[in-house]
């Protein structure tokens, strides 16, 4: 996803300049046009600002300080909740209808 997305942010760089703020469906989209948007001179925070989805920086070790600002999905209470509709479902309960908040974390990427 990372790669696929690098090489579109390379191939539609000038119309991506154009842009105030984009929002991307995940933070693998958002880290790639991150990059390429820096390697060219642009930058990301004040030239154009970029939200993603998903936290993946706050699960991973791949960086020192996160700075993709992201939406996230608080992917830690989803997995308590499909356990619960899980241990539910073989004890032979009725599952409900789960609600999960997601919470926008501003980092570096998105500075309004």
């Amino acid at each position: 996803e990372y790669r696929d997305a690098m090489h579109s942010a390379i191939k539609y760089l000038d119309e991506l300049k154009k842009y105030k703020i984009i929002w991307c469906e995940s933070d693998f989209i958002a880290h790639a046009l991150h990059d390429v948007l820096e390697m060219n001179n642009i930058k990301v925070g004040k030239d154009i600002h970029i939200i993603g989805y998903g936290d993946f920086e706050t699960y991973t070790s791949n960086t020192e300080e996160p700075v993709l600002s992201t939406i996230s999905a608080d992917t830690e209470q989803i997995g308590i909740a499909l356990a619960e509709a899980l241990i539910a479902e073989i004890n032979g309960n009725p599952v409900e209808k789960q609600i999960v908040n997601a919470k926008f974390i501003q980092r570096k990427t998105f500075t309004f």
